[in-house]
């Protein structure tokens, strides 16, 4: 498997798998200017994350000689943390409020993922 295929079948697995190129398309009703400017912001995000996470493999991989199988085994790990091997850290005790926004985000946050608000509660390891 190339350096970018397993972050590709990554982050696709994440999203649900690639679509059914023979599955019927269905009319979506029109989002909001709103909702629309929100996705594409998140659409944005998504992206340069992607973007520097294979950056940071990829260096990793230079400088360690850690494989593909290296990774997918510690992916497999850190996914466990909850319980289940399922793709995904599902911790509802690991859940606050976000002070500013009042949505709910991960304890491990940084800073919350919708208004950017700095989360002075985290840890970063929660859980690990």
């Amino acid at each position: 498997m190339a350096s970018g295929d397993f972050f590709n079948w990554l982050f696709e697995a994440a999203q649900g798998g690639p679509p059914d190129p023979l599955a019927p398309v269905k009319e979506a009703p029109r989002p909001s200017a709103a909702a629309d400017d929100s996705r594409r912001d998140m659409e944005r995000r998504y992206e340069r994350l992607r973007l520097v996470t294979m950056a940071m493999w990829a260096l990793l991989k230079e400088r360690s000689g850690l494989t593909e199988a290296d990774l997918q085994k510690y992916v497999n790990q850190v996914d466990l943390i909850d319980g289940k091997l399922d793709g995904r850290l599902t911790r509802e005790k690991g859940i606050i409020e976000c002070a500013k926004c009042h949505r709910r985000v991960l304890k491990t946050a940084l800073a919350c993922v919708y208004c950017g608000e700095p989360n002075g509660q985290g840890d970063s390891f929660l859980g690990t």
